[in-house]
C-alpha cells in the first residue's frame, strides 16, 4: 500500500469533518444531498419522476432483496448491478429497492455517473468528479475537498472517502454507469501494500463492515466488470402488463394537474392495449406519452 496522504483525522479515525456526514434520503427515497450534485441533464431526465408511484416492479424488488441476502455474513461487502435498455426503469427500480432497505444502512449516497465538471473539479477529470460528488454527499465542505484535491489529487480524495466510510454499513448507488475504464472495475477489491490508493475506485469503499454498492447501467459488460460477478446482475426487462403501463400513463397526466377520466369500459381495454403496444412496455415511454397527452386536456 502506498503512503497515505496526511489528512487530518479525529480520535475516532474519521476525517476532521466527519460530524457533518449526511447523505440522508427524503421520504420519497431520493437522497436530498446527493440530488444536489446531479447534473442538469439528469435533473431534466428524472426530476419529474421523483414523486411518482412505482408500478410493475414488485417481483423485481423481491429478487434484488434476495440477491442482497446471499452475502455470507452481515459484514461482507457486496456489489450488485441492475442492467437494461434505456427507459426500462433501472433508476426507478433502484429507488424502490432503496426505500425497502434504507434503514439497514448509514450513510447512504446516490450519485450519477454522468457527472459534469464543477467548481471543485476544474480539470475535467471524471474520476475525481465522481469521488468529489460522493464526498459532497457525505457533507464534506467544498473548501476541504478542494484542498485535498489540490494537494493530493485523486490519491487523497479516495483516501478521504475511505476514511469517511470506514467502520460504517454504507449504501452507495452509482446510477447510469457507462465508462469501460478499468479504474471502475472490481468494486470488491481491497487495497494492499503493493497497490496505490488511486489505482481503483474500489479502494475508496472499505470492506468488512457490510457496505453495499448498487450499480445501474445500460451495458451488461460495464456492470459485470464493476461488480465482478454475473450472478449479482439483475436484468430488467420491459413491463409485461398493460395495467402497469396504463397506471404510469395516467399518473403522468394527473401530475400535470390535468383532468383525466378513464374511457368507458367498452373502450378502456382497447386503449390500454394500444398504449402498451406503443410504449413497448417501457415505463419512460408510457410516462412521456402521458405528459404529451396532458397537453391536450383541460386543467382540473
Amino acid at each position: 500500500m502506498d503512503e497515505a496522504p496526511e489528512i487530518e483525522v479525529d480520535q475516532n479515525g474519521e476525517s476532521s469533518n466527519s460530524n457533518t456526514i449526511s447523505g440522508e434520503w427524503s421520504e420519497n427515497g431520493v437522497p436530498e444531498e446527493a440530488d444536489n450534485v446531479k447534473t442538469r441533464s439528469q435533473h431534466e431526465r428524472e426530476g419529474s419522476s421523483l414523486q411518482q408511484n412505482v408500478y410493475g416492479f414488485e417481483n423485481e424488488v423481491m429478487s434484488l432483496e434476495k440477491m442482497l441476502q446471499r452475502r455470507q455474513s452481515d459484514d461482507q461487502f457486496m456489489a450488485i448491478g441492475i442492467v437494461g435498455v434505456q427507459g426500462v426503469g433501472k433508476s426507478t427500480l433502484c429507488r424502490a429497492l432503496v426505500n425497502k432497505i434504507k434503514t439497514k444502512f448509514l450513510p447512504r449516497i446516490w450519485v450519477s455517473m454522468d457527472i459534469e465538471t464543477n467548481d471543485s473539479n476544474e480539470d475535467g477529470d471524471s474520476r475525481k468528479a465522481l469521488v468529489i460528488s460522493m464526498l459532497e454527499c457525505l457533507g464534506v465542505e467544498k473548501e476541504i475537498i478542494g484542498s485535498i484535491g489540490s494537494e493530493h489529487g485523486l490519491h487523497g480524495l479516495l483516501y478521504a472517502l475511505h476514511l469517511q466510510l470506514h467502520g460504517k454499513r454504507y449504501l452507495v448507488v452509482l446510477d447510469g454507469a457507462w465508462d469501460s475504464d478499468k479504474w471502475y472495475e472490481l468494486l470488491d477489491s481491497q487495497i494492499t501494500r503493493s497497490k496505490k490508493w488511486d489505482e481503483l475506485l474500489a479502494y475508496g469503499f472499505p470492506k468488512g463492515y457490510g457496505g453495499t454498492v448498487i450499480v445501474t447501467s445500460r451495458s451488461k459488460e460495464v456492470a459485470k466488470k464493476m461488480i465482478g460477478s454475473e450472478k449479482n446482475l439483475h436484468h430488467l426487462l420491459p413491463l409485461s402488463e398493460e395495467e402497469s403501463c396504463w397506471s404510469i400513463f395516467r399518473d403522468a397526466v394527473v401530475r400535470a394537474k390535468k383532468k383525466f377520466v378513464d374511457p368507458p369500459d367498452s373502450e378502456l381495454e382497447k386503449e390500454k392495449k394500444v398504449l402498451f403496444l406503443k410504449c413497448r412496455g417501457l415505463p419512460f415511454a408510457a410516462k412521456m406519452m402521458g405528459e404529451i397527452a396532458s397537453e391536450q386536456l383541460p386543467e382540473e
